[in-house]
């Protein structure tokens, strides 16, 4: 029996999910140069560039970072929303990601998906203020969060 099935063994050259997993492993780390897709909607089917969908990907990570602080804060209090608030802003930050990076019209379903997850962060992180498990919310962290929700509500008209 051989060790490998036929579909395992496929070239790039005859499969065209093997050809385009093989183009992304080749693109430079982080980056799709000159990432524009046809006309018609907005996000990467639109010609967004791909400058304007990272910046939010990049935003969403620092946010992240923030969130991640408060979570731990939280988990004194409630693991469950920690967890909840955790899972959410990741949600955000891999939704964005992926839906920059999605050709085939589905782009803005993870833009929409991201959305529903940085308004869901948004009302974790108030709910978690009054019940009084942190101190006042950082300022800085709710207008970056708002900005996010702003940047993806345009993606996903």
């Amino acid at each position: 029996m051989p060790a490998c099935s036929t579909a395992s063994t496929m070239t790039a050259s005859r499969s065209p999910v093997l050809a385009s997993s093989a183009a992304l492993r080749a693109a430079p780390r982080g980056r799709f140069d000159g990432l524009r897709a046809p006309a018609g909607g907005r996000g990467p089917e639109s010609g967004e560039t791909e400058d304007e969908m990272l910046k939010i990907t990049e935003n969403a990570i620092e946010c992240c970072r923030d969130v991640g602080r408060i979570a731990k804060q939280v988990a004194k209090h409630d693991r469950s929303l920690a967890d909840q608030l955790r899972r959410a802003m990741a949600s955000v930050a891999l939704n964005a990601a992926e839906g920059s990076v999605t050709r085939d019209g589905n782009g803005r379903l993870r833009f929409r998906t991201a959305l529903g997850s940085a308004r869901e962060v948004d009302v974790a992180l108030r709910v978690a203020e009054a019940f009084g498990y942190v101190d006042a919310l950082d300022a800085e962290l709710m207008k970056r969060l708002d900005g996010i929700c702003a940047a993806l509500w345009k993606l996903t008209r």
